[in-house]
């Protein structure tokens, strides 16, 4: 069996006895947790641009456009992120090339929340009319 096949497998695998399935690594890439890559983007970010970690002001994108290596992001459990505007490249809300994919928490992924910050959008604009039948151009996130 190939690696990749075995990694397909190995993800697939679910415990109902302890109700965990194991985090999938189809790559070698690393896993870093949420709360490691947030210090080491505000310990490089200017004091007046730092956002807090989670709730009311973060800023995900921030965060995650901050990686410098290619790796897997876990967040904590109870993590509220936010998501500012459609201001990066070709309207993302985040761009993050270096991103290979975002978990939840193991116990229960559904407790890790990432939204748009209400009313930060700027481009309503390039929003079409839903009678026009047009793609929205809007996008939230781009990993990997």
């Amino acid at each position: 069996m190939s690696r990749f096949a075995h990694r397909l497998q190995s993800a697939a695998s679910y415990s109902p006895i302890t109700g965990t399935v194991p985090y999938p690594s189809y790559t070698d890439y690393p896993t870093i947790d949420y709360a490691t890559l947030w210090s080491q983007v505000m310990a490089a970010t200017p004091a007046n641009q730092r956002t807090p970690m989670t709730g009311s002001g973060s800023d995900v994108g921030q965060v995650l456009r901050g990686m410098t290596s290619a790796a897997y992001v876990k967040l904590p459990d109870g993590f509220v992120g936010e998501l500012v505007d459609f201001t990066d490249i070709n309207y993302y809300s985040v761009y993050a090339p270096k991103c290979m994919g975002i978990w939840g928490p193991s116990s229960d992924p559904s407790r890790a929340i990432i939204r748009l910050r209400p009313m930060s959008s700027t481009q309503a604009s390039v929003v079409p009319l839903q009678s026009s039948k047009n793609t929205n151009p809007l996008t939230l996130m781009r990993l990997g």
